[in-house]
């Protein structure tokens, strides 16, 4: 399998982007950074949302007086992915079903700095292929995970990420997700 950037596979603008690398569902561990194997570059996205949504539960008395409030969160990215080769049919119908990933998403260039995003993930294993109209067909969503632990990841981890996909413009300091956020915002 040879997922990545592939200029012949897009066919419209391009955009930011999204990677893979797979983790222990327990400890976030990272695995080898093996490019298609382990750590996977989805290539340029049309489209994307990162966002967190709360859920509201209020607990009431008899008399209708809210008594205590508490809160659910969740963490979502949802995208449109501009290529749809076999490689990367394969690898979001098929290989990520059970698997948990770090997920790396570049935001953009804001405020002066290059912004990214990061989360422990379960990539929802889904494709779509139409045509014409390709490169605004093919449908990426990943939910965070509540994290049970601090999620760490080396500098030698992140600069062996950016080495293995080439990234430009990336952290390669140690990125430490926290249990209490379950996600990481980092600007180089």
């Amino acid at each position: 399998m040879a997922t990545g950037y592939k200029s012949a596979a897009v066919v419209d603008k391009g955009g930011n982007q999204i990677f893979l690398l797979q983790v222990d569902p327990d400890t976030y561990a990272a695995a080898t950074l093996t490019v298609d194997t382990y750590l996977f570059n989805l290539g340029n996205i049309s489209e994307s949302t990162v966002d967190q949504t709360a859920s509201l539960s209020e607990y009431k008395a008899e008399d209708g007086e809210t008594i205590n409030t508490s809160y659910e969160y969740s963490r979502k990215t949802t995208g449109t992915l501009m290529q749809s080769d076999a490689d990367l049919i394969n690898l979001l119908g098929d290989t990520v079903k059970g698997k948990t990933y770090l997920e790396g998403k570049y935001t953009g260039y804001v405020n002066s700095t290059y912004q990214w995003h990061f989360k422990i993930v379960k990539v929802t294993p889904q494709f779509s292929v139409k045509r014409p109209g390709g490169a605004t067909s093919m449908p990426y969503e990943s939910v965070g995970v509540k994290l049970k632990s601090t999620a760490t990841f080396a500098a030698t981890t992140m600069t062996g990420i950016a080495a293995g996909l080439t990234l430009s413009n990336f952290p390669t300091t140690t990125l430490t997700i926290g249990v209490s956020k379950s996600y990481e915002i980092q600007e180089v």
